[in-house]
Parts: structure tokens; sequence; C-alpha cells
């Protein structure tokens, strides 16, 4: 057994076999991160000795399913790089190659505070170690070395780390410019040094289409941009629908059904067709009235991605991933809420079915946390959790998803729509931001409702809202 004290940072960490099998574990879920990539041949003892912050993220990570195991092992790294980047200064590309398995894998465990500032340490790294088109200098496409194309990787995950979190929370002022991202694409499809490059450069490719579409419409609304007010609001719809299309024809074959990918490209739509539910867009109702329905549909389509498959042992997108749950979930809260002329409510309800959507995710977290404590007693000896760990945060996560559930659900036919609909409209990054932030903007009945479903609500909010994981 090994311990999960977190007395003693150096016993918290595998060895031997141990150390070998989830390393073993993690190479199968390379994929879903192809932006740090172990070379096939890196033993696990080199990777701990050439790169200690990677090694340590690999194994928290490759933990998935042992959650005391994980929280102590993912606590110990959150302060190994805080101290490394902080109190003991030092920038490489090991440290940031572990930061970004950190937010990938262990954010169900970080504020939004916190969050916040891991991302732009991750930033301000890449701009440390001169991940520019300066720091790549004048060298030819095909002198580019495996030191180069690592690099190149890292710069885009912090590209794509940012965007995931940033563009659904409409915060384009945190957003990275993408003119050296172009460079690195383009180098790294064209070297395909990883099979999982290839997947990088549409995974990339992806976010920037969404990243794209948010920025546009946010200028768009911004009054003050006189020149891009000009341009009808139906032209820029069709024109980023043309985009999505060639997007999605363009996809190779065999990673078309990606389940990433496919979510994103739904993403992408919701941000697209939300301008449906503003009021000062100029449409006309019929043009209103058909974007809402497309969003509509493609929020449907998020979810049907999200819920194909039962949970499995293996995930198959990383945490991150669920900061895209919250936006569609937030959207669909925005559509069986708003009241305006020609919007059916009752169809928009039986057709999206938000109480539906709630009741899976609740039952993944529940399920998620039994393997994960039922994995820790099946390794550790003795039949206690470790202090603080009783409870799995995705349980945690669940029961407050329930009690918002049973509240909002309840609540939607009783004067609360306009509420709903402003309360749903601002970007959470937390369960305290998704939640707490929603009814303190509800009014008279609801907050009492709330407040009597549960008596310790308070205890919860320090549970991300991130932990939408399989």
């Amino acid at each position: 057994m090994v311990s999960v004290s977190v007395a003693d940072g150096s016993s918290l960490w595998p060895a031997g076999e141990d150390a070998d099998t989830l390393l073993a574990g993690y190479r199968d879920m390379e994929h879903l991160f192809p932006f740090v990539v172990i070379p096939p041949g890196m033993s696990c003892d080199q990777i701990r000795q050439q790169r200690p912050f990677l090694w340590k993220a690999i194994m928290m990570e490759a933990c998935h399913l042992d959650g005391p195991r994980q929280m102590a092992l993912g606590n110990q790294l959150l302060k190994d790089i805080t101290e490394a980047a902080y109190a003991k200064p030092q920038n490489s590309i090991d440290l940031l190659q572990g930061l970004q398995i950190l937010i990938s894998w262990f954010h169900y465990s970080l504020n939004s505070f916190q969050m916040t500032n891991l991302l732009y340490l991750a930033r301000s790294i890449c701009m440390s170690l001169g991940f520019n088109e300066k720091g790549q200098g004048l060298m030819r496409e095909t002198e580019y070395s495996s030191q180069c194309l690592e690099q190149m990787r890292a710069f885009a995950g912090t590209y794509y780390l940012v965007t995931v979190i940033f563009t659904t929370n409409k915060k384009p002022d945190a957003l990275m410019n993408t003119s050296y991202l172009e460079a690195c694409c383009r180098i790294l499809e064209s070297r395909m040094e990883y099979q999982t490059d290839e997947l990088l450069v549409w995974l990339i490719r992806a976010q920037q289409l969404s990243q794209s579409i948010s920025l546009a419409l946010t200028f768009r609304a911004n009054t003050t941009l006189h020149q891009t007010s000009d341009l009808p609001m139906t032209l820029i719809i069709k024109s980023f629908q043309q985009q999505i299309l060639t997007f999605r024809e363009s996809l190779p074959p065999h990673i078309k059904s990606n389940p990433s990918l496919v979510g994103h490209q739904h993403v992408a739509e919701m941000l697209l067709y939300e301008v449906g539910l503003q009021d000062n867009t100029g449409l006309s109702v019929t043009d209103r009235l058909e974007f809402l329905w497309a969003c509509a549909r493609a929020t449907q389509a998020f979810f049907r991605n999200k819920f194909a498959e039962p949970l499995r042992d293996k995930p198959r997108f990383i945490c991150m991933c669920s900061f895209d749950f919250i936006y569609a979930s937030l959207m669909t809260l925005k559509l069986v809420t708003l009241v305006i002329p020609g919007w059916d409510l009752s169809i928009v309800r039986e057709e999206l079915r938000f109480e539906d959507l709630v009741d899976k995710q609740i039952a993944d977290m529940h399920q998620i946390a039994e393997r994960r404590v039922k994995s820790y007693f099946a390794r550790a000896a003795g039949g206690e959790l470790p202090d603080g760990l009783a409870q799995d945060p995705f349980r945690k996560l669940g029961e407050k998803l329930k009690m918002l559930r049973d509240v909002l659900c309840g609540q939607l036919d009783m004067g609360f729509n306009d509420n709903l609909a402003k309360a749903a409209t601002t970007g959470a990054m937390t369960v305290t931001d998704a939640t707490q932030g929603i009814v303190e903007d509800l009014e008279g009945s609801l907050w009492q409702s709330l407040m009597g479903a549960a008596a310790d609500w308070e205890s919860f909010d320090s549970i991300p809202f991130q932990g939408f994981v399989f």
C-alpha cells in the first residue's frame, strides 16, 4: 500500500511496479490530451529523473479511479508547482507540462480564482520560455527538432486550455493571440511526429472557430465598436454557418467522430445561435426563432454526444471538457425559460428535457464517486478513508446538483422565467458560480425554497462545478 497522508510529501508518490502500472494507464489515455506526449521508449524512471513535474502529473492523473489517492497527489503537485513558480522560481517545459495536466485532470478540486491564476501562470511560462515566433528563430520547417515540436505542442496546449474556459465564459480579453499558433499547427501537421498530432491540430482549429465566433459577436454587441456594427446579423450568422460546415466536411474520416471534436463543434454552434436569446440584435421574429431552434438542436446534439456511452473505466473526455458541459447546461436553462412570442415553452421543455439531463449527470457523479472509493479500499489496508477525504468531491457535486434540480425544475412555471434567464446568462467556472450565482439573482420564494431544501447549502459552496468527466 502507498500512503495517502499529506504529512510527508515524499511518501505520497508511487514507486517500482506501482509507478510503471500507472504510467501504462496514462499512456492509454494520452490521446485525450495530445498536447503532452511521452516518447514511447521513455521509461518511468527516466521521466521521473528528467521531468519530475510531468512525472508527478502523470501519476496523479492515472489515479483517476482512486479518489483519496488522487486528491492527495493532486494537492501535493499543486503545492510543488506553486512553490516552483513563485517561491523558488524556475521556468521549464517540464513545469509547464505538469501544470497543463494538473489543470486538465484535477480542476474539479480547484476554485475559479485558482483556475484563473494557473491559466495565466501557464501563459507566463510560455512567454518566459520564448514559445513564439522570435523564440523559434528563422529555421526552415524541415529543420525543426523534436524539442521544437514539443514546445509547439506545449504552446498549443496552453491555448487550448485557455479557450476551453474563457471562450464560453465570454472573457475575450483573456484569450490568446493566434498568429504563432497557426505556424505551430502547420508545422506539426506537416511533420506528424506522433499520430496524435493530427488530432491536436483539429482540436486547435475547433477552438479557433469558437473563439472567432465569440469575439465577432462580442464586438458586434459592443456599441462602441461602430466599425463592426454595420453588418447585418443574418450575414454574420451565415458566414459562420459556412465556416462550421466547412470545418465539419474537412475533418478526416478517422477522427470525424472523436467525442471531444464533436462536442467542440456543437459548442461553436451554440455560441453562434445564442444570438437568438438577445433582444436588441435587429433580427426579425422569424430569424430569431430559427436561430433559437438551431441553438436547441445544437444543445441536444451536445448532450447526445456527452451521454452517448455509459461510464467506463477509461474516460472519453478530459475533465476540462466539463466547461463545455456547464455552458450547454446553462444554455438549456435559458432556452426553457425564455418568454417571447412564438417560442412555445411546453414544446421546448419537452424537447430539451432539462431535468433528465441533470439526472443523468447526477447518476454519473455518484457512480464515479463509488468507483473512486471502491478502488481505494481495494488498494488500501484498513477500512477508513483519510481525514478530510471521507466524501468524494464527485458525490458532493451530485448532491448539490440534485438540490438545484429539485428547486429549479419545480419553479420553471412559477413566474421566475425572466430571473432564471438573466441569472443563467453569466458564465460559470465553479459550482459556486453556477449555483450560488444563479440563486442570488432570483427573488422571493425561490430563494426560500433553496434555503429550505438544504440547511447546509454553504457546506457545498467550495466544491467546484468542473468535475464532469468520462
